[in-house]
């Protein structure tokens, strides 16, 4: 019976002056005698821990498998468990867990890029939403200078949209909406999950609103021909006119 053994083996076809190898390390499981296969060191270098197959020469660690397949990191209480990218013998990008914070650091050309902390909280550009207010620092985004931005791309007859949702069901999903239609290039605000616009901004600069204001239009106002006018919208309302 053997409990174990690590096996040297030819790894692909031997030819004049070529002897490919590999090492085999096999283990007997519980309550068993008879030893199998758990990880090679094939002759490409690559290290292979359940598997046999090496998915290219690039791979040089493949876990695997027939259930679940788990790789971990384990470190000290107040220390940190690193995956590090190198090509310079430094970090240059990496994925960092911070146990003294409990917090997940992404790096990118050596700087902190993301962050998640132990409340959920999620940081980008190095911010850590812990220094902003605590009514405002879910999703905390920018930088401490210059100008930063934030582009929502769509389709030329689609929309661009941010939301605003208090359930899960019907028009909750949906309580206030911005959006921005390509289709005819206007600015639309909608609340309580209404699907007409509460007040829109068109692609000449007008503004209306409400839901059923005929006509209540702003046009050049500030340029010295603006002005307001109570005015009816329909038969059974009163609203305001700019023009």
């Amino acid at each position: 019976s053997d409990a174990a053994y690590i096996d040297c083996d030819i790894d692909t076809t031997p030819g004049n002056n070529d002897m490919p190898g590999r090492l085999v390390f096999a283990t007997s499981a519980d309550g068993s005698n008879s030893p199998a296969e758990r990880m090679r060191l094939d002759s490409s270098g690559r290290l292979l821990v359940g598997t046999t197959a090496g998915w290219g020469s690039d791979v040089k660690l493949h876990l695997g498998s027939s259930g679940n397949t788990y790789a971990v990191i384990t470190s000290g209480t107040s220390n940190n468990g690193v995956l590090a990218f190198s090509d310079d013998g430094s970090e240059r990008g990496s994925i960092d867990y911070d146990h003294n914070g409990d917090h997940m650091l992404f790096k990118t050309a050596a700087s902190e890029r993301l962050r998640i902390d132990s409340s959920g909280r999620i940081g980008f550009g190095g911010l850590d939403p812990a220094n902003y207010y605590s009514t405002y620092d879910d999703f905390v985004w920018g930088a401490t200078s210059g100008s930063v931005g934030m582009t929502i791309v769509s389709g030329d007859d689609g929309a661009g949209y941010i939301s605003w949702a208090d359930g899960t069901s019907s028009a909750d999903q949906y309580r206030g909406r911005l959006f921005y239609s390509h289709g005819d290039n206007s600015f639309n605000f909608r609340v309580n999950g209404l699907a007409s616009n509460a007040l829109t901004i068109t692609s000449l600069g007008e503004v209306t609103i409400g839901t059923n204001n005929d006509g209540t239009s702003m046009t050049e106002f500030g340029s010295g021909v603006g002005g307001l006018t109570l005015d009816d919208i329909g038969t059974t309302h009163t609203g305001l006119r700019f023009c």
